[in-house]
């Protein structure tokens, strides 16, 4: 017998066929998954394989009811109620499950980009994580072992993620949540942790309020980006010179044809500072810019002199003025 009839009579014998060639391949299996513990059942198997042995128990305590049980049936009913306390210790043990959470306790690990300095790391999935100055991400020793890759964030990163179906990869930063299956994006939190901003480079992830069910997620794709604001609502943002928002890793700003306006949001964005502009000015009016990316000041200094205006800075916001 070939491994594909082996395997569609084991089938058969889980989805409630009671020939005996399938219950001889169903006992093969199970005496094969004890030894090798390397086998990974999934949830379904388990579970129809944990209702076919409960059928043989209920099969053995109906004849228990009318006469005393035999031998056999009793070495059958203790085997098989010994195979259910397997199964269900199999099944609890498994990173997803409550004994394995008993035995194996959450235990953190913090990575920092300190002193002023960005920061690349290497997760154990493989996945390549950038964090911007100031900023940390943490996961714990759970990580990719109960069918997902959590990570907290606070400050910004860029996320080079690992494909892995089965193993959805979630960044948490304040209320927001972006979830994603491989694909490279950047998440960035502003300094008071009120409003969370993603942009992707490359494939498709969604954004949404840690409130919101994961299907009510905005879906967003290559040169897309949207932010969840602090009273929980997501909203996307125009696609105009997204590169800007990974000037951080980069190291250019550029700015073509683009109004005044429409740079001060960005900068706002990518700098999380307050930044207004006094009704004297003219926010329609076009710019052109190439610069490096540079402390805020330095960007404004040159915006300001190219368009005959200059800004103070306050403890709570920047203003530009004529």
């Amino acid at each position: 017998m070939n491994n594909k009839e082996r395997e569609r009579l084991l089938s058969e014998f889980l989805k409630g066929n009671n020939h005996p060639e399938a219950e001889k391949q169903f006992d093969a299996w199970f005496r094969q998954l004890n030894v090798d513990r390397q086998q990974q059942p999934d949830q379904e198997q388990l579970r129809q394989a944990t209702d076919r042995i409960a059928a043989r128990l209920r099969k053995g305590r109906q004849g228990a009811v009318v006469k005393p049980l035999r031998p056999g049936l009793l070495r059958f009913t203790a085997v098989a109620a010994s195979v259910l306390l397997v199964i269900g210790l199999f099944w609890q043990t498994q990173a997803d499950g409550y004994l394995y959470g008993l035995f194996h306790p959450v235990k953190t690990t913090v990575f920092r980009a300190d002193n002023g300095q960005t920061r690349t790391l290497t997760l154990p999935d493989g996945s390549i994580v950038q964090l911007n100055r100031n900023s940390w991400i943490s996961i714990d020793n759970h990580f990719g072992k109960n069918r997902r890759r959590d990570v907290i964030l606070h400050g910004e990163a860029f996320f080079e993620v690992s494909k892995d179906k089965s193993h959805p990869f979630l960044v948490k930063a304040s209320n927001a949540v972006v979830r994603v299956l491989g694909t490279r994006f950047n998440v960035s939190e502003d300094q008071r942790g009120n409003n969370v901003m993603v942009a992707v480079e490359e494939g498709i992830v969604t954004l949404r309020d840690q409130s919101q069910q994961a299907e009510d997620g905005l879906r967003l794709t290559a040169g897309q980006s949207a932010m969840r604001l602090s009273d929980g609502t997501v909203r996307p943002l125009s696609a105009k010179q997204i590169h800007n928002y990974f000037s951080w890793r980069t190291g250019q700003l550029n700015f073509n044809d683009t109004s005044l306006k429409d740079v001060i949001d960005q900068l706002q964005l990518i700098y999380h500072t307050p930044i207004s502009v006094y009704e004297d000015v003219d926010a329609g009016q076009h710019l052109t810019l190439a610069y490096k990316y540079a402390p805020l000041p330095e960007v404004l200094d040159v915006i300001c002199h190219s368009m005959g205006l200059q800004y103070t800075q306050t403890s709570k916001e920047i203003r530009i003025q004529k």
